[in-house]
């Protein structure tokens, strides 16, 4: 089944008895279900005896219908292939709330009052009316920052913020979706056998609570020494352009023990990587060579997750799965150096996504988002560290950070702002070398 109205055939035609340098003639004819030829290779194609793949189509249109392939290569019998081409795409998806905490709100919206962003999961239905139906597509994201899902993905992938399932004869499928911001939207697609797509189906959703906000900088000492570092206290507008010529502090930069600020958890973990958090810093580099700004590591020094330059000059968040599998999530355009950026990204656990964005000169990048499996818990023993992977990396980052901010929940975009520009919530804050 194909929804080309061109398709491109190709066969193996091989001879082994053949002469060194003789040719096979291969000719191919598609006739419709009356038996009419309506494609014709007309003069046979030469292959090399010695094995080749030819590659033909008829070149006009063939329309909807069934058909069959006939291809004979020299003095061979003729192998037939019978296929269909089918241009209809299936009907739309419904798609419907599972969950009885999402109540219609009047304004086409389901809404959750005691619903948490990142953290609460809720389960929608995506159905069809037809056994045409093969395959759905869903994505969870803000509204508007989803368009169409790429072609080629396969049953049970996921892929950016996109994830297949193929129930049998377009059964219904029960899927997992989580809030992403104040207003999130579920869009979903149906395919069929051909690979005709439908939709999208749209369910938006609110929820009534969001994570904690971040409202005092990291306080930070010295991973070897124990010293307290402060760095540099300014007045802080949103940094933009060049990086600023503050004096450097007596610290060079060096990685750092968590010891107070935002988050909670078991063993003085920063944060429980196995749940939704959101690592975030102003950041200006003095070169693009890898370097890591903020990660976790557990008592065995191997990393949760880490945030800074990966080997390619592109910001990027890394994190570990449950199953010990590295999965990183990088921005579109590579870091600057000499130059200020907002670097945020954040590990969405109900809709197994990791997202990135990066702000510089008061514009932003779309969220870069990368599917993930679920992460592993902290455990006990766990470290926070500035600068560095860990206590041992070569890879000390050069330059410097401001507000380094690490929150377990996600911070919606109206919450990013605020670490992004305004004063309201932090007049004082570390520049920190």
């Amino acid at each position: 089944m194909t929804r080309l109205r061109q398709p491109v055939f190709s066969v193996w035609v091989s001879d082994p008895g053949s002469q060194p340098g003789a040719s096979i003639p291969v000719s191919m004819t598609v006739q419709d279900a009356a038996g009419s030829a309506v494609w014709s290779t007309n003069s046979p194609i030469p292959a090399k005896a010695g094995g080749q793949t030819v590659n033909w189509s008829g070149g006009s249109d063939l329309p909807d219908g069934d058909y069959l392939l006939s291809v004979q290569g020299g003095e061979s019998h003729s192998v037939q292939y019978r296929f269909s081409v089918d241009t209809t795409p299936p009907p739309a998806p419904l798609v419907t709330s599972a969950s009885p905490s999402l109540v219609a709100d009047g304004y086409g919206t389901l809404t959750d009052a005691n619903g948490m962003v990142g953290e609460t999961a809720y389960q929608f239905t995506i159905g069809s009316s037809s056994r045409d139906v093969h395959a759905y597509i869903y994505s969870v994201a803000i509204p508007g920052l989803v368009s169409a899902p790429p072609g080629d993905l396969v049953c049970g992938q996921r892929a950016l913020s996109f994830v297949m399932v193929c129930p049998e004869d377009g059964a219904p499928v029960t899927v997992t979706a989580g809030a992403v911001d104040d207003l999130t939207r579920l869009q979903a697609w149906s395919f069929d056998d051909a690979g005709n797509i439908a939709g999208p189906a749209i369910a938006d959703f609110r929820v009534g609570n969001r994570a904690p906000f971040p409202s005092m900088a990291m306080n930070v000492s010295d991973a070897a020494s124990g010293v307290s570092r402060t760095g540099i206290t300014a007045w802080f507008d949103g940094p933009s352009g060049e990086c600023a010529t503050e004096e450097p502090s007596d610290f060079a930069p060096e990685g750092f023990q968590y010891s107070g600020g935002y988050s909670v958890g078991e063993g003085g973990a920063a944060v429980d990587p196995s749940r939704s958090f959101t690592a975030s810093v102003w950041a200006c580099p003095s070169t693009t060579a890898p370097a890591t700004v903020l990660a976790q590591t557990d008592a065995s020094g191997t990393n949760q997750f880490r945030l800074g330059i990966d080997a390619s000059g592109r910001w990027a968040l890394t994190t570990r799965s449950a199953a010990g599998v590295e999965s990183t999530v990088r921005s579109v355009a590579g870091a600057a150096a000499g130059q200020w950026a907002f670097v945020n990204a954040e590990y969405d656990h109900p809709n197994g996504q990791m997202r990135i964005s990066v702000s510089a000169g008061n514009s932003t990048e779309t969220w870069v988002v990368s599917a993930v499996d679920p992460l592993a818990p902290s455990g006990s023993g766990t470290h926070v560290y500035l600068g560095k992977a860990g206590p041992h990396d070569p890879q000390a980052y050069d330059g410097l950070l401001v507000r380094p901010a690490l929150t377990q929940g996600l911070l919606v975009p109206m919450q990013l702002q605020v670490l992004w520009w305004t004063t309201d919530v932090v007049q004082a804050n570390q520049i920190l070398y």
